[in-house]
């Protein structure tokens, strides 16, 4: 399930970006090292993850693209 959830995030978020043609492994080991804070606000919800990397700001750049997905699931 895990992989599913990570290949639909490629799919929606990484389109377009340099981060695309990463592998599941590749962002599994590498992006589990970048430190990031979640944050519930008024507004919603916010994100910040600092950038100090390439990767962290690719990550970012993905993340902040206005694609949205609605998601359900039948349990």
């Amino acid at each position: 399930m895990t992989h599913n959830l990570i290949t639909w995030f490629k799919v929606t978020k990484l389109e377009g970006t340099e981060l695309k043609g990463a592998g599941v492994k590749t962002l599994v080991e590498k992006c589990s090292r970048v430190k990031g804070f979640v944050e519930r606000t008024a507004e919603g919800i916010r994100v910040m993850i600092p950038p100090l990397t390439k990767l962290a700001k690719l990550l970012i750049e993905a993340l902040t693209k206005p694609k949205y997905v609605q998601l359900s699931f039948l349990i």
